[in-house]
């Protein structure tokens, strides 16, 4: 039986969950809806925020391309894309620096998704929903031989020194196979600003809510430090379903499953539990630009 409606308007979620809707403004980065944003085998992905951040599906070929599924979450409309092959990029690159993080109290990304049990031995299992240049990332790690639980991260990555491996830090949570969940993942700078080495502290909240079956929020959080390693030592952009590298030919790293209305914008919704709602709450069309010719 499919689970309750869970799309709930923006307004009437927060007002639910005791949270006014100008309690802390949020920027847009891009808002993803398909298949307004992409049709499933063009290259052309389009921004339905007023932020005008299109993308593209770097795959040489529509076969190589991620496809449209048949449905997303349970209730939402229009489509989900498949990642498993490779996803979507932003064009622009650097689009969460930390002098913009700091004047915006933050970041946000926001996106359902569902693993379909894929549990890959390469890369220590990891699978990236969405990913920051490839230090900040919501991404799942399995497990070989478990094809039916995982844990959603959300992760902080420092450059190594001397030589040595990246350091990744954050806070994880359980998640399991063939279920949609909407997840979060908030960067609250907590008032701080950038310091002397171009970094910037503050705390960061996974957060996933089970679509399928319905239940509670469930979120972890921990201190983190957002470093600049993205913008001193790479210029990658942001993707969806895959680790962004600006490449046609190297598809790595990628998701295995679906993906539901991705969005990342500046700035932090206080409430874990509203910011789980508001990404299936806000509807596309608010927010859509003409598509491109």
């Amino acid at each position: 039986m499919r689970a309750p409606n869970r799309l709930l308007s923006a307004s009437v979620a927060l007002a639910v969950l005791g949270v006014g809707t100008s309690a802390r403004a949020v920027t847009p980065v891009f808002k993803y809806h398909f298949p307004t944003s992409y049709d499933g085998t063009s290259t052309t992905v389009t921004d339905q925020s007023p932020a005008g951040h299109d993308g593209a599906a770097l795959g040489s070929s529509s076969a190589t391309r991620p496809p449209l599924a048949a449905a997303g979450p349970p209730g939402a409309t229009g489509n989900s894309i498949t990642t498993n092959a490779g996803g979507l990029e932003t064009t622009a690159t650097r689009l969460l620096d930390n002098a913009s993080i700091a004047a915006n109290g933050g970041f946000t990304f926001q996106t359902a998704f569902m693993w379909d049990g894929t549990a890959r031995t390469t890369f220590s299992g990891v699978q990236k929903i969405l990913d920051y240049s490839g230090t900040e990332s919501l991404q799942i790690e399995t497990t070989a031989g478990n094809n039916t639980t995982a844990l959603l991260h959300f992760i902080f990555t420092a450059q190594g020194t001397g030589g040595g491996p990246d350091v990744v830090t954050g806070p994880s949570i359980p998640i399991s196979a063939n279920t949609w969940y909407q997840a979060t993942g908030v960067f609250d700078t907590l008032g701080s600003a950038v310091d002397a080495n171009g970094f910037i502290p503050g705390l960061a909240t996974v957060t996933a809510t089970d679509l399928t079956n319905g239940g509670a929020p469930v979120s972890a959080n921990a201190p983190v430090t957002k470093t600049n390693y993205a913008e001193t030592t790479l210029n990658r952009p942001i993707g969806i379903g895959e680790l962004p590298l600006n490449s046609t030919s190297s598809r790595l790293v990628t998701f295995d499953g679906d993906i539901y209305d991705p969005a990342v914008s500046l700035g932090v919704v206080p409430e874990p539990a509203a910011l789980a709602l508001l990404g299936l709450a806000f509807p596309a069309a608010a927010l859509r630009r003409r598509r491109k010719q």
